[in-house]
């Protein structure tokens, strides 16, 4: 009798342990539910935290035409000439927070972010300096900000600037270049310099491949 309780006691153990192992697609399934479960959270929260962002932060300037999409385009201070400020590549209009309000003591002047940066839509492909330029323009004139115009161009922003003041000499009244780059710098400075090049271009594709998203 002892034998027979022993023998089927074992054999119970082994079908409640049979019963309850683990399954490679039990533990799949349960993974990829919690995943699923993170994920969701991780999205409600960005969410939640980007409207309490936009709340809390008021956009700097306002959005106007240049063309078929729009600019935003930041303009503080009174006189003439309008000062206009140009970003490096990359950059929104944040990067002139710090000058903009000494600047605006004494004269006008107007920061913009490109478009696909910051605020502004996303505009046509390809970005090159002589669209920027023109697009600029169109803002600037629907946003009735009169010419003459001292554009300052820092970095990237130094081509853009130049090739407005091509577009439009009659218009600008002086340039300022900070740190400004210009055609030949990659031919000239050492091979260090292709890669850092290389890597910058890779950046901007990525910038240009989510800003319609």
């Amino acid at each position: 009798m002892r034998r027979w309780l022993r023998r089927d006691h074992r054999t119970w153990l082994r079908m409640t342990v049979t019963m309850w192992k683990p399954r490679p697609l039990r533990i799949a399934l349960s993974a990829a539910g919690l995943m699923l479960l993170v994920a969701l959270a991780g999205a409600s929260y960005q969410a939640i935290a980007w409207r309490a962002d936009v709340q809390r932060i008021r956009r700097p300037g306002r959005l106007v035409s240049a063309g078929a999409f729009r600019l935003n385009l930041h303009c503080t201070g009174k006189g003439s000439p309008t000062v206009v400020l140009e970003a490096g590549l990359a950059d929104s209009l944040d990067a002139w927070r710090g000058l903009q309000p000494d600047v605006a003591r004494f004269v006008r002047v107007c920061s913009y972010d490109r478009a696909g940066y910051g605020y502004s839509d996303p505009g046509p492909m390809p970005r090159t300096s002589d669209r920027i330029a023109s697009e600029l323009h169109t803002a600037l004139v629907s946003a009735g900000e009169k010419p003459p115009y001292v554009l300052v161009g820092h970095s990237f922003g130094g081509f853009n600037v130049r090739v407005f003041n091509g577009k439009y000499p009659e218009q600008v009244s002086g340039l300022v270049l900070i740190d400004a780059t210009q055609e030949d710098q990659y031919r000239m400075l050492p091979g260090v310099w292709k890669t850092l090049r290389a890597a910058t271009l890779r950046r901007a594709q990525r910038q240009a491949f989510w800003a319609p998203l």
